[in-house]
């Protein structure tokens, strides 16, 4: 099977991103061929088809002058279709499986794929197709559901957007523009959710999503290599990107309150500073780390920690620990409680909490030698039995197979 992979990004920027190059390894690795389509970021990772990449119009990096000029792009992408009309003529896909694309590669693709009947698959790493902010977080970092999948200009009027109402019109509007002009229960021919809970609130507020709905979790493909350590170690560790919805001034306040028990965050984002500010003297800042050193520090941590305070969907964080024989402190929000059972992959508390996530990091810290090795052995196996690469693509092809027939 010959199988194109659409990416706003063609090289790891986040998670969905890693979810992109793993599903191309494992596609490959089980002898299909596959194509990629991006912007040509100057970072990007070396691809044959990079010629065909479309011109970088990145709306996040732009100055306020350039975005104003670039709204119409934001929308409809020319230069995208374009070029993945070149790409598609000299490589004649099978199916399209589509990762990030709205507001860079945007629904101007969609167009391309229709024309040359190629069928399409999404995996929904957001919640872009039901809230127009991605997160369902309002201005203030709180939880929002107002805009109920199709009533945008609540993100205009709450600023949801960098609290802008510049930036948050132009979402909203582009929304508005998607519903009615590209509507996803036709454009597309499946959609895979990478969590129960992400399936059940794009189903709650878009019942004409069903239909296409699967469902199908994330996948650590070292997982058959990986050797567990069932040995407690004498840190906490937080492994993730520093951004406010991840619950990490919680997390901080929490830990100071615990000054003889050790915290290591490994991460960089725009919060660095200011939770450094209010860091004591048990919490270290570890940097981005990546690879094997990143996997030296989860493997020699206690727990590893996720106090997410959105809508958190099926986290790497958690399945990296859980493959290693680490348990997980989760906050008890969006998909987390799915892959975080208590007592036999970790222990949850309530998002946003303090004091539960102190109370739960007491808990984890008193357990003894005996019991801590039993629950990191149920650790690794939840993993194994969820997250292996073996299941997921049985799960893919699955789909794939599914669509082509139809």
């Amino acid at each position: 099977m010959k199988i194109l992979q659409i990416n706003k990004y063609h090289y790891i920027r986040g998670g969905s991103d890693s979810v992109y190059f793993n599903t191309t390894n494992l596609l490959r690795e089980r002898g299909h061929e596959v194509i990629h389509f991006a912007m040509d970021f100057v970072e990007n990772e070396t691809s044959n088809e990079a010629n065909y990449f479309a011109l970088n119009n990145d709306f996040t990096k732009q100055n306020l002058m350039q975005k104003i000029i670039g709204i119409p792009s934001f929308f409809y992408n020319k230069n995208a279709e374009k070029r993945l009309k070149e790409l598609i003529v000299a490589s004649k896909p099978d199916l399209a499986h589509l990762h990030i694309f709205y507001g860079s590669l945007t629904s101007s693709i969609l167009e391309v794929l229709k024309e040359y009947k190629i069928p399409i698959v999404v995996t929904v790493h957001d919640y872009k197709f039901v809230c127009s902010s991605y997160l369902f977080l309002n201005n203030k970092n709180e939880i929002c559901e107002k805009c109920e999948g199709k009533k945008h200009y609540h993100a205009i009027t709450n600023k949801c957007v960098k609290g802008s109402r510049l930036f948050s019109a132009v979402f909203a509007l582009e929304a508005y523009y998607r519903d009615a002009v590209y509507p996803i229960h036709k454009m597309f021919d499946r959609l895979i959710f990478v969590s129960k809970f992400s399936a059940k609130i794009h189903n709650k507020y878009k019942q004409e999503f069903e239909p296409i709905t699967s469902h199908l979790y994330n996948f650590d493909p070292f997982l058959d290599a990986k050797v567990a350590n069932n040995k407690k170690g004498d840190y906490f560790l937080y492994s993730g990107r520093l951004s406010k919805e991840k619950g990490l001034k919680t997390l901080i306040q929490a830990f100071s309150r615990l000054p003889n028990i050790k915290l290591k965050i490994a991460g960089t984002g725009e919060e660095m500073e200011a939770l450094r500010s209010i860091a004591t003297d048990n919490i270290e800042f570890l940097g981005f780390l990546k690879g094997e050193e990143l996997q030296n520090v989860i493997l020699n941590a206690s727990f590893v920690v996720t106090p997410s305070e959105w809508y958190e969907n099926n986290p790497m964080a958690v399945i990296e620990a859980l493959t290693l024989g680490k348990p997980v402190i989760g906050a008890n929000i969006g998909g987390i409680p799915e892959i975080v059972i208590e007592n036999t992959s970790g222990f949850l508390f309530s998002a946003g909490s303090e004091h539960e996530l102190r109370s739960t990091v007491l808990k984890a810290e008193q357990l003894s030698e005996n019991d801590y090795s039993k629950l990191s052995a149920t650790s690794r196996k939840f993993a194994e039995e969820h997250f292996s690469p073996a299941k997921h693509y049985d799960g893919l092809i699955k789909v794939y197979n599914d669509v082509l027939e139809k």
